[in-house]
């Protein structure tokens, strides 16, 4: 399953620019082992081998979060915990999608990625700021993935690409304060959530189910 997605992002990938930092080589390594675990009989998980993306603001160890900004190349040494619970249960990360510089819009554009186009006509946008994450999914380059949203930024992206997603009430889904950047409304950040984005509604609840689970 995932060799077919990394086919289709590397086949799709010049028409809608949804992926910002592609992550292969280490999803093909984790897909084998899921498959010698699966031949002895063990599962990981509800999300078993599971393509997913990831929103690329959110935290994931060993890549960069830049918001869209230049010059905010750190690699991360931590996973964000929503990251490190779809990891607990089983998906297999493929990249990190684009998304709107500093979050701030309602289409997809910043000067590290580029440009995020509507898959279902690519003159259009994506909508923003979980832009990349909205087109990867409805262009079936994943099967679900993260975004996060303050004001509409999964749930325009949902809406123009034609698939579902889901803002939680903040703080139902954990996640990590973003390093090195302060909104600049103050009570923005409380409003904060990150949350699923799927092409059925089925798929959104096991997400959600995943991600806001107590532990």
């Amino acid at each position: 399953m995932v060799n077919s997605f990394i086919e289709r992002i590397q086949r799709v990938h010049k028409d809608i620019n949804a992926i910002a930092i592609m992550m292969f080589e280490n999803a093909l390594s984790e897909a084998q082992s899921c498959d010698e675990l699966v031949a002895n009989g063990v599962s990981l998980g509800p999300l078993h081998g599971v393509p997913v993306t990831i929103k690329e603001s959110i935290h994931i160890a060993g890549t960069p979060s830049t918001w869209g900004i230049q010059g905010k190349d750190e690699l991360l040494e931590e996973d964000d915990p929503s990251v490190a619970r779809l990891k607990n249960a089983g998906a297999i990360i493929l990249a990190k999608t684009n998304a709107m510089q500093l979050l701030m819009g309602c289409e997809t554009f910043n000067p590290i990625y580029g440009r995020t186009n509507n898959p279902w006509n690519l003159e259009r946008t994506s909508g923003g700021s979980s832009g990349g994450e909205g087109a990867a999914i409805a262009y079936m380059c994943s099967v679900l993935g993260l975004g996060t949203d303050i004001g509409g930024s999964i749930r325009t992206p949902a809406h123009f690409c034609g698939i579902h997603g889901l803002k939680p009430t903040p703080r139902i889904i954990p996640q990590h304060p973003p390093k090195g950047i302060s909104h600049i409304q103050k009570g923005a950040s409380s409003m904060s959530s990150i949350g699923p984005m799927a092409r059925t509604v089925d798929d959104l609840k096991l997400a959600f189910e995943i991600l806001s689970r107590k532990q």
